[in-house]
């Protein structure tokens, strides 16, 4: 039985952007309001539509998440998830299933697609800078956003291994790399 177009529309990786943005010591987080990942904080991000070059999708997942113009930057990591959209270890948005597949900043979930209901999305992750005003403000796909101090993100409830997955691309590290991600002169 030959497979229906939507049927394997649906069988693709979903391809995905996220923002690092990082301002004095701070991450730009949002709290996700729709699944997947729903009242999760994470960075901004989401779907590359059909066409859209990837900084613009970076650039327009900020806008519309946090209300902020950004300048893109340099990739910073590529991730896969390959699962379940209900299983917590495969949220979009910063999940990674096992640090140790980490190949040139790339970090794979070595898990195969459940199906119904698996998913499979490759994300790419930009360093970004604000570029107009810094005071963000929730939009339609956020309940919250805020620049929350590196040290604070571990007291949130984030997409699954985020925090490990930004340290382990150097997000968080001494002030002088901070310094030089958000596009500063270091020390």
């Amino acid at each position: 039985m030959e497979e229906e177009p939507e049927e394997a529309e649906a069988r693709r990786p979903t391809l995905g952007v996220g923002a690092v943005v990082v301002r004095d010591g701070a991450l730009l987080m949002v709290q996700r309001a729709h699944e997947p990942g729903r009242g999760l904080w994470s960075v901004p991000g989401g779907r590359v539509e059909h066409g859209e070059h990837l900084s613009a999708a970076v650039a327009r997942e900020v806008r519309e998440e946090t209300g902020l113009e950004v300048e893109v930057g340099d990739l910073l990591g590529i991730y896969e998830v390959v699962g379940a959209v209900a299983d917590p270890q495969t949220t979009l948005g910063g999940a990674v299933a096992d640090p140790q597949t980490t190949l040139g900043g790339a970090v794979a979930d070595p898990r195969p697609a459940q199906a119904p209901g698996s998913s499979h999305f490759v994300v790419l992750d930009f360093l970004a800078e604000v570029t107009g005003d810094a005071t963000p403000a929730a939009g339609h796909d956020t309940d919250d956003v805020r620049w929350v101090p590196f040290e604070s993100i571990g007291a949130l409830r984030c997409t699954p291994r985020l925090e490990e997955t930004l340290s382990g691309w150097g997000v968080f590290g001494d002030p002088a790399e901070a310094g030089h991600l958000a596009g500063e002169e270091g020390n």
